[in-house]
């Protein structure tokens, strides 16, 4: 009989990614909203959208490499681009347990750069990181 391979499952990056952030953030008093879509009508000055991207890879047979993309925005460039190095500062540092995950490490894909949003007039930034997720066998 040939041997069957392991079943490895990964969680999802977003919310993996949303809920660091949102408690960095908070910890810190920072108001902004942190989602993986953009409220509409009603859309929040300012915010970070979190969305999966690539580049991924698989290092070993436990742990997976998945990007995310944040984009940052406020009313103000200065501001939007402090919100920006924030979220990244606070990416970059997220190590442990979060919720029913477990992060290793991080690593830098892209560092935070002005990044114009054609279809508002709100400055924006942007970033990518990916994220050293444990997986589990199911």
């Amino acid at each position: 009989m040939i041997p069957t391979a392991e079943v490895i499952v990964f969680p999802a990056v977003e919310p993996v990614a949303i809920a660091a952030l949102f408690d960095g953030l908070a910890a810190r008093n920072d108001p902004a909203h942190v989602s993986d879509t953009v409220p509409s009508p009603d859309r929040p000055g300012r915010m970070v959208k979190v969305t999966a991207g690539g580049p991924t890879s698989r290092p070993n047979l436990t742990t997976a490499l998945r990007s995310a993309i944040f984009e940052c925005w406020d009313d103000d460039r200065g501001r939007a681009a402090d919100l920006a190095e924030m979220a990244y500062a606070i990416a970059c540092a997220t190590r442990g347990a979060v919720g029913d995950a477990f992060v290793r490490y991080v690593t830098t894909v892209g560092e935070p750069t002005f990044f114009p949003d054609p279809r508002t007039d709100l400055p924006r930034y942007q970033f990518t990181v990916s994220f050293a997720l444990a997986g589990r066998a199911v």
